[in-house]
């Protein structure tokens, strides 16, 4: 299996990332949406869990979410990232978090996030590559950018069948 690699000229691909940021730290927020815009990475910001679900139910082209961990006001925040995971069924979490605790990584990475970075010690290359890893765990086996990108194409439209199936299962 050769996945595409910025050196072999095939990452960006023709494609593009949509990544839904829960943060409620709007410089950061523009610092990482500037830093990655010239990769085919498209960041959108949701402030709260609550803004973040709406826009999950709203928009079915989202490949991956980071998410402040801080924006939990209070509750559990191993609490907030199930119903994340809850509403955006099949895409990766990264959690981004000020707090570098052993107990809470295991804990987000028990409930199923794909990554936990603390933003002290990450560097912007490192959230770039948490965030394209996450994309690639999805989908196994691609040989170029057009496989790629179709295998993005079968992703968005898993996505988009898994949260019909969740909204219909719900009001059902």
């Amino acid at each position: 299996m050769t996945l595409p690699t910025e050196s072999s000229g095939s990452w960006p691909f023709t494609g593009e990332i949509n990544v839904l940021m829960i943060e409620n730290d709007d410089d950061y927020v523009s610092l990482i949406k500037t830093s990655l815009s010239h990769k085919s990475i498209n960041i959108f910001q949701a402030s709260t869990p609550k803004d973040a679900i709406a826009q999950l139910y709203g928009y079915d082209k989202f490949h991956a979410i980071t998410l402040d961990t801080g924006v939990y006001n209070g509750d559990d925040p191993v609490k907030m990232v199930r119903g994340i995971l809850l509403a955006a069924p099949g895409v990766p979490v990264i959690a981004l978090t000020r707090k570098d605790s052993d107990i809470l990584m295991q804990r987000m990475l028990r409930v199923g996030v794909s990554d936990y970075l603390v933003k002290e010690d990450v560097s912007l290359a490192q959230v770039y590559r948490s965030i394209k890893r996450a994309v690639f765990k999805l989908i196994e086996d691609v040989d170029g950018d057009d496989r790629f990108q179709n295998a993005l194409n079968v992703l968005d439209q898993s996505i988009v069948m898994m949260r019909r199936n969740t909204i219909l299962g719900s009001n059902g």
